[in-house]
């Protein structure tokens, strides 16, 4: 049982299964101010509007800043694509 006395990182949320449902591999998420990715390549981020916003190399988990406008960004790692929500 959890109590006000545990630790702030007793808990982990592990996913281990790392796919939507049609396959397609989730490698980036965002976690507060930052967009955890994970994978090894070249990083590009894209707005809506086909404008490369970020260009970055990845090696394993790794944290980026997440763009300073609101909206949708779609992050392509390699042969993979991913939509993420920036509010």
């Amino acid at each position: 049982l959890a109590s006000s006395a545990d630790r702030e990182n007793r808990f982990m949320i592990v996913f281990k299964n790392s796919e939507f449902s049609d396959g397609t591999e989730i490698f980036a998420y965002q976690n507060g101010n930052d967009i955890v990715v994970n994978g090894e390549g070249e990083l590009l981020v894209f707005d809506l509007m086909g404008r490369m916003v970020m260009n970055l190399h990845v090696n394993g988990v790794q944290t980026v800043e997440k763009p300073s406008q609101c909206g949708v960004y779609i992050l392509r790692l390699n042969e993979k694509t991913q939509k993420i929500v920036i509010e």
